[in-house]
């Protein structure tokens, strides 16, 4: 996956770091700031990718405990995307390869389920508990992160 460095230094999403919002999509990911996230011009400065989704940090959950809580997870900013502030995804560090009718998906960090889509959890607290359960299993490190907002750009 590719970071980008736009406007500032780049941050990984799943380093401790006050900057809670990421803009995602197949081609890269920026974490930032909301008021940075305001700032670019995600039509021309991020160029390339078809959908854009804009996700706000809850957690980071390793070796089945949470190492990372977003104390500004409130910040008044509240989600415009089709899940409305009930929608929560699990993230991964480490691509996981996905078998979809007679084809291979290597999924972009994304949890899927059967029915090929990301799995969307209403509530932050069940999410959590999930990435605990998946991390205690898989020794990995998840994400649970709010699905913000997302722009098509088709």
């Amino acid at each position: 996956m590719e970071y980008f460095d736009f406007p500032e230094v780049k941050v990984d999403i799943f380093e401790p770091n006050v900057k809670n919002y990421f803009l995602k999509s197949s081609k890269f990911t920026y974490l930032c700031s909301y008021e940075e996230m305001m700032r670019v011009d995600r039509w021309k400065d991020f160029s390339g990718a078809f959908v854009l989704v804009i996700y706000k940090r809850y957690a980071i959950i390793k070796d089945g405990r949470i190492i990372y809580q977003n104390a500004g997870f409130e910040d008044g900013n509240r989600a415009k995307g089709r899940y409305g502030e009930n929608g929560f995804v699990i993230i991964s560090d480490t691509l996981h390869q996905h078998h979809i009718q007679d084809a291979i998906y290597y999924g972009s960090h994304m949890l899927l389920n059967e029915h090929h889509a990301t799995i969307v959890y209403k509530s932050a607290e069940t999410a959590v508990n999930a990435a605990i359960e998946l991390s205690k299993l898989n020794q990995e490190t998840y994400m649970v992160a709010q699905w913000f907002d997302e722009e098509d750009r088709h």
